[in-house]
């Protein structure tokens, strides 16, 4: 399943290097989705909102309990930025 999202017109066109955060949403039923394949985690630093505790939760595998990561890709130009 594949999503293309627009760029927020209040973002910034150039990110300056760092850590950021991806956070998104879908809705939809388990017979017709969206779905979001699950990876096996190499890192574990997959989270999902738990809205009834207002938290944060590692996301794991239901059965092996092993944590789980979410596969998702970027597109854009990099930029070449001169340094004075």
């Amino acid at each position: 399943m594949g999503i293309q999202v627009a760029w927020p017109s209040n973002f910034p066109a150039t990110l300056a290097p760092g850590t950021y955060w991806l956070v998104w949403q879908f809705a939809g039923s388990l017979a017709s989705g969206p779905w979001q394949p699950p990876t096996n985690a190499t890192s574990g630093n997959a989270m999902q909102y738990i809205g009834s505790t207002t938290t944060w939760s590692a996301v794991a595998d239901g059965t092996s309990l092993l944590p789980r990561e979410f596969p998702f890709q970027i597109c854009g130009t990099a930029a070449i930025v001169a340094q004075l």
